[in-house]
């Protein structure tokens, strides 16, 4: 059978072998058809992409390990409002804040000198929102301005069972005792109350300086000596009896202090119209939720009010009248329909029953909620205006209501309201009633006590704030900032501005008179000392370490080496206008991110320099606690950590009064009521003395507070930001405020007071010296202390996680796909070598060829 093959021109079978001749010499040729060309661009396009995706994936690293050292230093320093952090930095996200306060559970007993009994209640579960408002950045100088505005809200989830803010509590008057740093002390403010400046400054001249009669007293016209000094022959004129809690002045801050829930004394009336008895401003009952968020006061008003009309028509004097007239335009629209009797109600039972009528008005009940508000008549918008008092007692407005009655009976009264009406009740600048025998100015004036945790518990809208104080304006440093700036942390006074101030030229190591306040009232006659910086700016305002930037080597899955920039820096309390030492404890991991934990550092001085120089920066009256009156405005507040954990043992007990020349153990007792500081802890079958051990027990888990941050962004990864705040009773010691003098007593053996005895006379033992005279000065009485979560939200850590792994994974990827592509390369370059050698032509030379081609 034949078979026919076909080829093209000049084609040869694959394997047909044809002979030649070469140099004369027959050699035998066998032929291979080349391979197509494009099998061999196929094979050349793959190695060329192999190559690309080896060297992309290795610039893929290195320009993703430099964009995330700027994106690290980008998201953690907003510089300027084009920033896409600065929206998150505008508003933060909520944080949970627990707050244990604490109860003075023996008023009366602390009033009349014994020892405080203080008990701890329970957790209150709090959340916290923060916004910025008017964020001003300047590029040009490094820095942001703001207004920092805050909304709490009750979180009983995180509660303790039963535990809720309106709780009510026992607590040292902080805003009544803030006057003092002014006053000085009740006798001042009752002589304040009595006669003018002049007639006060008069009482200790000389003979000639005639006596002011009765009705001479707080006459601007009239020159004369408010009271004597001391005068046998004349003990109704001496100033200890001008003033006396039984005098009319007496009498008014007395049923002023009724209606600020404070603590009733005695049934002892007095001068004034309608005393119902004597009360003490000293101790006052409030709700939880007031004493963190702020509250309504009616004698504040009073003092506040007449201070600024005496002085004449000033900003300052306008800012307070406006102020206060807001305030009690707000309490009036929320309280007086619902919780007040009327104005007409009053003067129809004063027809019946006389005085004991104007005695009894009581407003009865709390601001009710937002929406309550709205279904009881009010407008939204009005609703909205009022949230700030939600939870706030009503019983101050009282006092205007009983003013405004008294005005309306007395036809021939004379009255001026503060917003300019004619309707009462109202804020009054000026009265005068003839017939009740009153007169004077900010009677009826409600004057707001800012909360210790933040002024308001919420700004809800530009209405709202303009009816109260907003946050002081903070200056923070950017990341604009000169670099001996960035990142410095500044605040309201800084250690030689607390020495200039604080410390009295006459300080000598340890008797400082921290507790006296004309020391304080000499340290606040100086200027602020500026602004104030919480945080370097971030996206989400919890960076709290310079940053260390990307430092970490190849393959490692960390950014840094772990060590921290500083092992010891301040950390701004948020809470308190001060700083807290921390110091570096351990590196460790978060979900396998590795931090740094900072915590505060409790050590305690030895060294009797060491000592000197804490006090002389206003760690006092003991080791780690911070005295803040100076940047409280005066307000008797200290820093420490919770009950005291950290400090000496001596402020457990505090019993000392030593500095009072008194042999006096009154001091404080503090309590524990539950058996740990979960929401679920269990109450104690009896309250539990706090002693060391319990230091011990509890230690810095509970007490100290942590913060753990992430060392090459700087932001805190979790942590406990821990702070106690405490208030103190001041002194009033006759040989530093000679006014402290005028109010004494025959020294008697069996009931000492204190300073005494000196030429038989002992004097108070504190600057409440009219109506609790054994009280003891320098007594550190815990407020409150709460523990705010710092942890970053979780949206935000499983972000920075999932950088750390994307940069891990790409480390990883950049090693094993250039193995990968440089294999398939040089697989594929064999496999084409291998192809051409196939395709070639082979020559077979006979055995003698090399002979033959010689």
């Amino acid at each position: 059978m034949c078979e026919t093959k076909h080829y093209a021109w000049g084609e040869k079978e694959e394997g047909e072998k044809e002979k030649e001749k070469q140099s004369g010499v027959e050699i035998e040729k066998t032929l291979a058809n080349k391979p197509p060309v494009r099998s061999i661009a196929r094979q050349i396009a793959a190695i060329s992409l192999l190559s690309v995706v080896a060297l992309a994936f290795i610039v893929t690293y290195f320009v993703y390990t430099e964009e995330l050292k700027e994106t690290i230093e980008t998201v953690t320093e907003v510089c300027s409002d084009s920033h896409p952090s600065t929206d998150k930095f505008k508003k933060t996200p909520p944080q949970m804040v627990t707050v244990w306060s604490f109860n003075i559970s023996n008023p009366i007993g602390f009033l009349n000198g014994d020892t405080a009994e203080i008990h701890e209640m329970g957790p209150y579960g709090v959340k916290l929102d923060t916004i910025k408002k008017g964020v001003d950045f300047s590029e040009s100088a490094g820095t942001v301005s703001y207004n920092m505005y805050y909304e709490f809200s009750e979180k009983l989830s995180n509660s303790c069972d039963g535990c809720r803010l309106s709780d009510r509590v026992n607590i040292q008057n902080y805003g009544y005792s803030s006057s003092f740093a002014s006053a000085q002390h009740e006798g001042l403010l009752l002589l304040g109350m009595t006669c003018t400046t002049t007639q006060i400054g008069l009482i200790s001249s000389s003979a000639s300086v005639p006596l002011c009669s009765s009705s001479e007293r707080g006459s601007p016209s009239a020159t004369c000596r408010c009271c004597y000094a001391v005068n046998a022959s004349d003990p109704e004129n001496v100033c200890n009896n001008v003033v006396s809690k039984t005098s009319k002045a007496g009498g008014m801050v007395s049923w002023l202090s009724k209606y600020d829930n404070g603590v009733k004394l005695s049934n002892e009336s007095s001068d004034f119209t309608l005393s119902t008895g004597a009360y003490s401003s000293l101790v006052r009952n409030v709700a939880v939720s007031e004493m963190l968020w702020g509250h309504p006061s009616s004698l504040p008003g009073l003092l506040a009010v007449s201070a600024a009309v005496s002085s004449g028509s000033s900003p300052s004097t306008d800012y307070i009248i406006d102020l206060s007239s807001n305030l009690t335009q707000d309490m009036r629209d929320a309280c007086y329909v619902s919780y007040c009797p009327s104005i007409s109600e009053v003067s129809q039972a004063y027809m019946s029953s006389g005085v004991s009528a104007l005695r009894d008005v009581e407003c009865v009940g709390t601001v009710p909620s937002r929406d309550d508000l709205v279904a009881m008549g009010l407008s939204e918008q009005r609703a909205d205006d009022l949230r700030y008092l939600e939870g706030v007692d009503c019983k101050p407005f009282s006092v205007a209501i009983v003013i405004g009655t008294i005005l309306t009976l007395d036809s021939g009264s004379s009255k001026t309201c503060a917003d300019g009406s004619t309707d009462m009740p109202c804020c009054l600048t000026s009265f005068q009633s003839s017939a009740f025998s009153l007169s004077g100015a900010g009677l009826g004036c409600m004057q707001w006590v800012s909360g210790l945790s933040q002024p308001r518990r919420v700004y809800s809208n530009s209405e709202a704030e303009q009816f109260i104080t907003p946050s002081p304006e903070t200056v923070v440093y950017t990341a604009c900032a000169d670099s001996e700036d960035r990142f410095r942390q500044k605040v309201w006074k800084g250690e030689t501005e607390y020495k200039e101030w604080f410390t009295p030229n006459t300080y000598t190591y340890p008797n400082m008179p921290w507790a006296d306040p004309s020391v304080v009232k000499l340290g606040l006659t100086n200027p602020s000392a500026g602004t104030t910086s919480v945080t370097p700016v971030a996206g989400y305002n919890m960076v709290i370490r310079k940053p260390r930037g990307v430092t970490s080597g190849f393959l490692d899955y960390q950014l840094t080496d772990g060590e921290p920039e500083s092992k010891e820096d301040d950390m701004w309390n948020l809470y308190s206008r001060t700083v807290v030492r921390t110091k570096w404890d351990k590196t460790h991991l978060i979900d396998g991110v590795e931090v740094n934990k900072f915590k505060p550092d409790l050590t305690l001085a030895t060294d009797t320099a060491d000592k000197e120089l804490r006090q002389r920066a206003g760690e006092l009256p003991y080791q780690n606690m911070k005295n803040i009156a100076y940047s409280a405005g005066g307000r008797p507040l200290i820093m420490s950590t919770p009950l005291f954990y950290g400090s000496e043992e001596a402020s457990l007990s505090q019993s000392s009064n030593s500095a009072r020349a008194s042999a006096s153990t009154t001091g404080v007792n503090l309590y524990r009521t539950r058996e740990g500081y979960s929401d679920d802890a269990d109450l104690l079958a009896e309250p539990e003395l706090v002693t060391t051990s319990t230091w011990t027990e509890f230690g810095d888990s509970v007490y100290a507070g942590h913060v753990s941050i992430e060392p090459a962004s700087g932001v805190a990864l979790s942590g406990d930001i821990v702070n106690q705040i405490n208030t103190y009773t001041y002194n009033c010691n006759p040989s530093l405020d000679s006014t402290c003098g005028l109010f004494y007593s025959m020294y008697n053996a069996s009931d000492p007071l204190c300073y005494g005895p000196s030429s038989g006379l002992h004097y108070p033992c504190s600057a409440y010296n009219i109506f609790t005279p054994k009280v003891m000065g320098e007594k550190v009485l815990p407020l409150f202390w709460l523990r705010l979560d710092a942890s970053i939200p979780d949206l935000v850590g499983k972000s920075f996680r999932f950088v750390l792994d994307v940069r891990y994974a790409l480390s990883i990827l950049v090693i094993i796909v250039p193995i990968l592509c440089f294999s398939g390369i040089a697989f594929i370059t064999t496999k084409l070598i291998h192809t051409y050698k196939q395709g070639s032509t082979v020559y077979t030379y006979p055995d003698t060829t090399d002979d033959l081609l010689k």
